[in-house]
């Protein structure tokens, strides 16, 4: 053989080990970064938890631990070797989404998370609980610039992790990063909340000056789009963070009025009739509940010449959640109220002890009351109060809003505003609201439920989406037995033209901004709608009659807007024993 063919062979033979080796030696690291990724995977979710908590030790120690495992995984991951491998034509992507995730695990557990473990030992859930009626704000003033540019910087970091197209990557590296995409969006979620929470909570409670707040307390047995009538209510006053209720009343205070006390637009007299603006049990006929304040606080300043702050609301399920947290109390009358029977005390039981209407109402003042005080004279365990707030607010069984338009701002941008959008995003936004039709409190045996099935997507990045809505009464076969406040002021007679222990209720389903609703069944049958608009949203409208244990089911065909090929944001009316909200499957148009 010639000896430069031999030559050529040889070395051809050292450039294949060669080549093997360096494989070889990016391998084991891979697999040194991926074991590291993952530690620091669950150390993140350690830190979230014990920062929740106000475990400040084993906060530190994950934070310690995902700094170590993240130099360790970014060390893995560089060199000249890796640098050459992003651009290898199979491997390239695999090796740059490593790099990327490791890069992002040292940022953040260098800079950004140890400022929050920082903020989290300057406030904890013992520091933001109330003690004697006050909650202390200066704490969160102090901690509020170092809170809000680590929780900048966190999503900035989530956001590079989440481009990462996770389907292009061998499995064994997709797994990491998945994980860590998990994680690092449980981390933004936490970190958003602290963030609103040190923005909004000292301006909101008095820092600047005295705040008067209209809480309205939702009752779900008579159905509303936002939860319930409004039926009792109460002005809060915030002074520094010191908290009082210095009035209480029931929605006949806000009166009836001649015509509403602010325009009311024509979208909304369609949909909603003036009764939205001139009737005080009927403000919150439209799922809009910056508009439901609004209207709110005109109706308060007409009726009791006193302009309030803003306005806030909560339901006897959010009640319960808040009694986790104090455990029992006892209401003037002899009853105890609990996380396990609040509702069925506040919805149900009450009409059946007491049948003047008068009286109802002094107990539901009474029990909004004592729960008030056993929250704020610090009675409440810190971690689960925060719990419960934030359960009650992602229920949509909380709401808040400010009238200060940069406070109010913020709150739009969280779960608490429960604002209608009126600009379409990615993010196609599908709404399924229920008024009661007969003034009746029948709702307390409501179940209901809305689920959402994405089948089919354009090249417009347009969804077709399947709604499907079920409703049922779980009212006893002889509900016309039921107590006159309950089934109606006309026992025995037909009340709205409804039968007494029957509901009646008005469903009105908003379609995504820029698309339609296509088609419309009830039970099988293909059944018109009244189709409007309100605010962009085209909403259909229809009315349903249940018997005690009828069943219904609605089914609507939704077209999305252009360029909304992102998963389906639900909101659907909370009731007494559920929030509506069932199975909403993954985006059509792929991706997350």
């Amino acid at each position: 053989m010639p000896r430069n063919l031999l030559r050529l062979r040889w070395a051809l033979g050292l450039t294949g080990v060669a080549v093997v080796l360096l494989a070889g030696v990016l391998a084991y690291q891979a697999v040194q970064a991926r074991t590291a990724l993952l530690t620091v995977a669950g150390d993140f979710q350690h830190l979230a938890d014990s920062v929740r908590s106000g475990d400040e030790q084993s906060a530190r120690t994950a934070l310690d631990s995902a700094r170590e495992e993240s130099r360790r995984a970014e060390n893995a991951t560089d060199g000249v070797l890796w640098s050459a491998a992003t651009q290898a034509p199979v491997l390239g992507d695999d090796v740059d989404a490593v790099r990327t995730v490791a890069q992002v695990s040292r940022t953040l557990s260098d800079d950004a998370l140890g400022g929050v473990v920082a903020a989290s030992e300057a406030v904890n859930p013992e520091q933001l609980s109330p003690r004697h009626g006050r909650i202390s704000l200066a704490p969160l003033t102090k901690v509020a610039p170092t809170i809000v540019a680590a929780d900048e910087q966190l999503h900035a970091q989530a956001d590079r992790v989440d481009q990462i197209d996770t389907g292009a990557l061998v499995a064994q590296l997709a797994s990491p990063v998945e994980e860590m995409q998990r994680k690092l969006s449980a981390a933004a979620t936490l970190s958003s909340r602290a963030s609103y929470a040190v923005r909004l909570l000292p301006p909101m409670l008095g820092a600047d000056g005295p705040r008067n707040y209209l809480v309205l307390f939702q009752n779900n047995a008579e159905i509303r789009a936002t939860g319930g009538i409004p039926g009792a209510l109460a002005v809060m006053r915030a002074d520094r963070g010191k908290l009082s209720l210095v009035r209480q009343g029931t929605a006949s205070d806000l009166g009836i009025h001649q015509k509403p006390p602010i325009p009311l637009t024509r979208e909304e007299t369609a949909l909603y009739e003036r009764k939205l603006g001139t009737y005080g049990a009927d403000i919150n006929f439209t799922p809009d509940f910056p508009r439901t304040a609004e209207l709110a606080q005109a109706m308060w300043r007409v009726t009791k010449g006193q302009k309030v702050d803003g306005v806030l609301s909560a339901d006897p399920v959010a009640l319960s959640y808040l009694l986790e947290a104090t455990g029992p109390v006892r209401v003037p009358g002899g009853v105890t109220l609990s996380s396990g029977n609040a509702v069925d005390v506040l919805l149900s039981d009450v009409y059946r002890r007491q049948a003047d209407p008068e009286k109802q109402n002094f107990f539901f003042a009474s029990a909004a009351r004592t729960v008030f005080t056993a929250v704020v004279s610090g009675r409440a365990d810190p971690s689960a109060l925060l719990d419960g707030l934030t359960r009650g607010a992602t229920d949509g069984r909380l709401f808040a809003w400010s009238d200060v338009p940069a406070e109010q701002r913020l709150l739009e941008e969280t779960p608490l505003a429960g604002a209608v959008p009126r600009q379409a995003g990615p993010s196609p936004y599908v709404g399924v609201f229920m008024n009661d039709g007969t003034a009746a409190k029948m709702e307390y045996y409501l179940d209901h439920r809305v689920d959402v099935k994405p089948v089919g997507c354009n090249s417009e990045g347009r969804q077709e989406l399947e709604v499907t809505v079920t409703v049922k009464s779980d009212a006893p076969r002889r509900a016309a037995d039921l107590p006159v406040s309950v089934i109606g002021p006309r026992k025995g007679k037909s009340w709205f033209g409804v039968e007494p222990g029957h509901m009646r209720l008005n469903v009105h389903l908003y379609a995504p901004i820029g698309g339609w609703i296509r088609a419309s069944a009830v039970d099988g049958q293909e059944t018109p709608l009244n189709e409007l608009e309100h605010d962009g949203h085209p909403v259909g409208s229809q009315t349903v009659d249940l018997g005690p244990g009828e069943a219904r089911r609605l089914t609507y065909t939704v077209m999305t807007g252009v360029q909304q090929p992102g998963p389906v944001e639900l909101r659907v009316t909370p009731g007494a024993h559920g929030s509506g909200v069932g199975d909403v499957a993954p985006n059509a148009c792929g991706g997350s």
